[in-house]
């Protein structure tokens, strides 16, 4: 047997499974990158939001600093300074708070949506154009809202819409303007979607 063989022989019979090599380069690359930008997105919280995640003392202290900084350059060199923080801490937890807050967020944002469709439904502008099928559509959906004052703030604002285009013939101005009365349409459509 040549030695060229015994060689070959030799390293195919290394077990290379057995050596942890870790996690690769990427892979810590990868890692630091998700922490840095959840500090970014911890330091873009408000106070009040920011306080209901559970964070270190020095880590609250740091994001309180970054409040302060309002020059750019500053603030990449403090969230630098708070991703070194955070790498040497178990930030799942805060990781999973955060996405609460984030799940949160866009359910109000859903939420808010779809009360703007049921506005834009209501005063005829939206998809459906016929604002007494998407009034009789919401109170099947709510069954519970009351129909008297929906239905008189609808009339209003289907008036004040009527008004603004007959006053757009004479004025480009006025055709981009909602009527008054929308936004208590929409704060009527809120407070009975968020009762349901």
């Amino acid at each position: 047997m040549s030695p060229e063989n015994t060689e070959i022989e030799g390293s195919a019979d290394d077990d290379w499974g057995d050596d942890d090599l870790g996690p690769s380069r990427s892979q810590l690359r990868r890692e630091a990158l998700a922490v840095r930008y959840l500090a970014i997105e911890i330091g873009e919280l408000s106070p009040a939001s920011r306080s209901k995640l559970p964070l270190p003392e020095e880590l609250v202290a740091g994001m309180e600093e970054l409040d302060r900084i309002k020059h750019k350059n500053a603030r990449k060199r403090h969230i630098g300074f708070l991703t070194k923080m955070m790498r040497k801490m178990d930030v799942q937890t805060i990781e999973a708070a955060m996405e609460l807050q984030r799940q949160a967020a866009r359910a109000n944002t859903y939420v808010h949506h779809s009360i703007e469709q049921w506005r834009d439904r209501l005063m005829g502008i939206d998809e459906q154009p016929d604002p007494k099928t998407a009034l009789t559509d919401f109170l099947n959906e709510y069954p519970n809202a009351d129909r008297q004052p929906l239905t008189q703030l609808q009339r209003k604002v289907l008036q004040e819409i009527n008004r603004l285009s007959e006053s757009a013939d004479h004025d480009s101005s006025v055709a981009q303007r909602q009527p008054p009365s929308a936004r208590q349409l929409f704060k009527f459509i809120r407070e009975t979607v968020t009762a349901a």
